[in-house]
């Protein structure tokens, strides 16, 4: 009979309590033995909390019980598969489609009783879990308002010290935040500026890499170097397994009330009437561009097609005069990709490309069109891009990723989660297939298809008519365009045909992506 033994012990684990890798395969190797099988595999996950799915061990043996390579799973305990109940229901669910689980520590039978016991002993497990969070949250909060810092805190210029949970200034790095904020507040200069000149000198940045205007502004906005901490100022929930999350599954830091922070005093590096008067500067140069800020039609939507940089809207300075432009040049300090310079009149790509959408706001038929006439390549890159959206997708549902953290105390979250994801699937399912369509040359819409385009299109000229400003202008651009590709001899509108709904009387975007070359 072939086994596959699965253990685990997460990072704050430690031997003396039983958990250790080595005492669960002992263990896991005798049970084995004594159910009859003669050949294990083992499957292991170090320092990795059974609070996730995504764990690489876990998955490595999903995928091979998947595949019907063993007879019998041996874990210690339920509490190795999962902490969270919905996940440990789970994972059970998907070993027995396929194999047999058993437990070392834990008879779980085939009746209801056990299987009750089973799900009890795991809601007991999470409840424990999250009691143990909650009194480690306590105590840092303790910890904070007698004045020590409740976790580690190094911002540049300072220097953590775990013996004493407080942080020393570093003279060097020191002169460096001054040098930043006597820049900005005395002198005037901007956060871009300021970076550059920090790269010119050659001053060090904390890890060696450029000093980017972001760095600066978080510098220039930390409290910290007016001499204090603000604790429990973010709820983190989750944040530390992000390592082990799919991109749409991660959660991010967010912000509590500020009645919830915890002043905790630190050394000052600058005083406190130079922090806010650097507040003060900040926000009114965030007013200052809001209201002096340049609208451009297709913002965020042209890419440079020489380099693959997005092209973003510029007021420059060309013989005395400004004018609009979109340039494929990115002049702030420690940009990752600068692009290739490439630059374009904002008033001559925007009149191109409204001309086309007005195009087809008044001629349904030129929208067809270009539908009709798909272009190869961009198509094939475009279906691409949707095949692995539902692998991902697919993957998804095998494993069910939960997010963590967010209450999933029952399997009624699971099915919410897999609803989700079949609606997601449907639709990327149906992307395809008309892609494939379009690539066939077998796309041709029907009398009815193009009575509910003439109707959609209508529906925006009608706004447009009531209400002609920019934002209008806007707003149906980015119902009808998905991109804009420019090169020196051609710009080409890459659009979304919209469909109409009878029970709202707004057109809906379907999911129809086409390529328009503009001359």
């Amino acid at each position: 009979m072939r086994c596959a033994i699965y253990a685990r012990v997460s990072s704050d684990e430690s031997a003396e309590r039983g958990h250790s890798i080595a005492f669960q395969l002992e263990e896991c190797r005798r049970h084995a033995e004594r159910l009859g099988a003669t050949e294990t595999r083992e499957y292991l996950d170090e320092a990795v909390s059974g609070a996730v799915l995504e764990r690489p061990g876990l998955q490595a043996l999903l995928e091979a019980v998947r595949q019907r390579e063993f007879n019998l799973v041996v874990v210690w305990d339920p509490d190795r598969l999962a902490r969270n109940l919905a996940h440990q229901l789970l994972i059970t669910e998907q070993i027995e489609r396929y194999s047999r689980l058993t437990f070392v520590k834990f008879d779980m039978t085939g009746t209801p009783e056990g299987q009750l016991f089973y799900q009890l002993r795991g809601a007991v497990a999470q409840y424990e879990r999250e009691k143990i969070r909650e009194r480690m949250m306590a105590g840092k909060r303790q910890k904070a308002k007698a004045g020590r810092l409740p976790y580690r805190v190094d911002p540049y210029g300072y220097r953590y010290d775990p013996a004493t949970s407080s942080i020393s200034v570093i003279p060097e790095e020191a002169e460096v935040v001054r040098r930043i904020f006597r820049e900005y507040v005395e002198l005037g200069r901007g956060l871009n500026g300021i970076a550059h000149g920090l790269a010119r000198d050659g001053v060090p940045s904390r890890r060696g890499g450029n000093w980017h205007r972001q760095i600066v502004r978080q510098i220039v906005m930390n409290p910290v170097y007016m001499g204090v901490y603000y604790a429990n100022r973010r709820d983190m929930t989750g944040v530390g397994l992000n390592r082990y999350r799919p991109p749409g599954e991660k959660v991010w830091a967010r912000e509590r009330p500020r009645e919830e922070w915890i002043p905790v005093p630190v050394p000052a590096i600058i005083d406190p009437d130079t922090w806010y008067r650097a507040q003060e500067l900040m926000a009114r140069a965030k007013q200052l561009w809001s209201r002096h800020r340049e609208q451009y039609l297709l913002s965020g939507l042209v890419r440079c097609s020489v380099c693959g940089n997005t092209m973003t809207g510029a007021n420059r300075k060309h013989w005395g005069k400004y004018r609009r432009t979109y340039t494929c040049r990115k002049s702030f300090a420690g940009a990752r990709h600068p692009g290739c310079g490439q630059e374009i009149s904002a008033d001559r790509l925007e009149a191109r490309v409204w001309a086309e959408v007005e195009a087809w706001l008044h001629d349904p038929d030129l929208l067809v069109a270009t539908i009709d006439a798909p272009d190869t390549e961009s198509l094939e890159r475009e279906l691409a891009e949707v095949e692995q959206a539902l692998a991902r997708t697919e993957a998804a549902q095998k494993h069910i990723l939960l997010v963590l953290e967010r209450q999933l105390a029952n399997p009624d979250d699971a099915l919410d989660s897999l609803n989700r994801l079949k609606e997601r699937q449907t639709h990327l399912l149906a992307k395809r297939d008309t892609l494939r369509a379009q690539l066939a040359g077998r796309l041709r819409s029907t009398e009815e298809e193009r009575r509910a385009l003439a109707a959609a299109l209508q529906h925006y000229l009608r706004r447009l008519q009531e209400d002609p400003s920019m934002e209008t202008r806007q707003q149906i651009v980015r119902q009808l365009v998905v991109g804009v590709e420019v090169s020196e001899t051609r710009i080409t509108v890459r659009a979304r045909l919209p469909h109409y709904t009878s029970t709202s009387g707004a057109p809906e975007v379907a999911p129809v992506m086409v390529l328009k070359p503009v001359s």
